[in-house]
């Protein structure tokens, strides 16, 4: 059931204040309720995330992701570096920034231990003093579902059961949540809707084909690398990292941009990855050089 086009429709519409709410408020666990979030599309082209607004100020970018990809951890650093400069370029008089968090819901197992919602900081290693206040990242791997009763998923609460939401296998499991907590009842209802929609369909195959061609592209850059040596290898893993990132920013690439892209050395394809941090445009990343 879990797939990115239906927790975009379930979670980021219009209509889904309701729900996303109830989700943000079970992964933060916030001293106030929630009364209010804005929530608005990314700003990367087919990326599937959320960036919410709170009443306070708080700015959280919530995102799944269906499938294990490379560097996890560092995109995560990534996403969450675009929302705070996006607050520095907005109000670059604001003394004191708001905190930036950033929440992934994985349906595969990230990390080693067998923690099923974890929560990063910056610490100090000796005393685990915190940094500061302004970064945040969540975790949320759904394959590590607690079991009922235990002392995590007491701990963890509602967010249990919308892991249980999310890898339930059929209208069984779903039931039985909709008929412990109304909250699962509007989201099952939106889940049947989502479900007969011919367009959201339409929408997941279109996402699926163009995976796809990525995951070949990556597949066929790494064997091409591994033929050629270490030195070619690492320049087509940048390669191939710099176009995946550059078309989920600002959509397919085309035309001159390909071809730099695919004449460049390795120095020049560091350099492009540094500019994509905060560059607001395709030219910003290139440049003319």
């Amino acid at each position: 059931m879990l797939t990115d086009i239906v927790f975009k429709h379930l979670l980021l519409g219009p209509d889904s204040t309701e729900l996303l709410t109830s989700l943000l408020t079970s992964v933060l666990r916030p001293a106030s309720p929630i009364h209010s979030v804005a929530a608005h599309d990314s700003e990367l082209p087919g990326a599937v995330e959320a960036v919410v607004e709170f009443a306070d100020g708080r700015t959280v970018n919530v995102q799944l992701q269906s499938e294990r990809r490379p560097g996890m951890r560092e995109r995560a650093l990534y996403h969450w570096s675009r929302l705070y400069n996006a607050q520095l370029t907005r109000d670059v008089a604001r003394v004191q920034p708001k905190p930036c968090i950033c929440i992934f819901l994985l349906d595969y197992s990230e990390s080693p231990s067998t923690q099923f919602h974890s929560k990063f900081l910056v610490l100090e290693v000796h005393d685990y003093d915190v940094l500061c206040d302004q970064l945040e990242i969540h975790t949320v791997e759904l394959p590590k579902l607690p079991a009922p009763g235990s002392p995590e998923s007491l701990l963890e609460g509602k967010l249990v059961d919308w892991g249980r939401f999310f890898r339930a296998v059929d209208d069984q499991e779903l039931e039985e949540l909709a008929m412990g907590d109304p909250v699962f009842q509007t989201a099952k209802d939106a889940l049947d809707r989502i479900s007969a929609d011919p367009r959201v369909r339409q929408e997941a195959r279109a996402l699926d084909q163009g995976r796809g061609a990525l995951w070949t592209e990556l597949r066929e850059a790494r064997r091409e690398g591994q033929a050629e040596g270490m030195a070619e290898g690492t320049t087509q893993a940048r390669r191939a990292m710099l176009v995946m990132l550059l078309e989920q920013r600002f959509g397919p690439l085309q035309g001159r941009a390909t071809d730099r892209i695919g004449q460049a050395d390795a120095e020049h394809l560091s350099v492009w990855l540094d500019r994509l941090l905060t560059a607001e445009s395709l030219e910003e990343v290139l440049g003319a050089d």
